[in-house]
């Protein structure tokens, strides 16, 4: 299982700012890109490679992920991070310096947590810093694993947590409970035009490592 990753970091080069974890016939990789149409090619790149899963970051919103998926068809699922209603005031808060009124007063400040077998949240992480934005990507090995590394990056000064979609709901709460009200949390949601892609991608095996999820039928 191949599947991909795409944040939003000013200067950054998809070439160079990438993370790949590979772990018991998983691949995870996980690219900078600078703006929306290096995000594009970057989708299309990952889906001729093998991926079968797309996720975006929050800043590329539904008008973002409707031009990948438009980009690379049904041939990938594509899904983007969104915030849940408890999070609205603190993610206004948190990306107001970057991408509000008085934009690029301030540092950005952000991480990204997703789950791949095996993972070393010590070891495979990427940082990028360029342009007012901090950007830490870390791939932790199961649930409690995350919500240790949310702690870590709010601790450290983070102001958004975004998680991969292997959260799900149960997952996004138990950050939320843990960071409290010192930053936001936001989590994967698919569109309805990536269900069956989505279950084509992920359901014949879990790519977290657990129970298969049962294919369509």
């Amino acid at each position: 299982m191949i599947w991909g990753f795409i944040f939003h970091a000013p200067e950054s080069d998809p070439k160079k700012d990438r993370l790949v974890v590979e772990r018991a016939g998983t691949t995870s990789i996980i690219v900078g890109v600078p703006d929306m149409e290096k995000a594009v090619d970057t989708a299309k790149a990952l889906v001729a490679f093998g991926a079968k899963a797309i996720e975006l970051c929050g800043a590329f919103g539904l008008t973002g992920a409707q031009k990948v998926l438009e980009a690379v068809g049904h041939t990938a699922s594509v899904s983007c991070v969104m915030f849940p209603s408890q999070s609205l005031i603190k993610a206004a808060d948190a990306f107001a310096p970057f991408y509000g009124p008085s934009a690029k007063t301030a540092t950005l400040r952000w991480a990204y947590i997703f789950r791949a077998y095996e993972a070393k949240p010590d070891k495979d992480r990427l940082v990028v810093d360029r342009a007012g934005c901090h950007a830490t990507m870390i791939a932790v090995p199961d649930m409690e694993a995350g919500v240790k590394a949310a702690k870590e990056m709010v601790e450290a000064g983070a102001k958004a947590i975004e998680l991969c979609g292997a959260f799900g709901a149960t997952g996004m709460q138990l950050v939320i409970d843990a960071v409290g009200d010192r930053a936001s949390v936001a989590g994967i949601m698919f569109p309805s035009q990536s269900l069956f892609t989505a279950l084509n991608a992920f359901g014949m095996r879990s790519p977290i490592g657990g129970a298969p999820l049962r294919a369509a039928q």
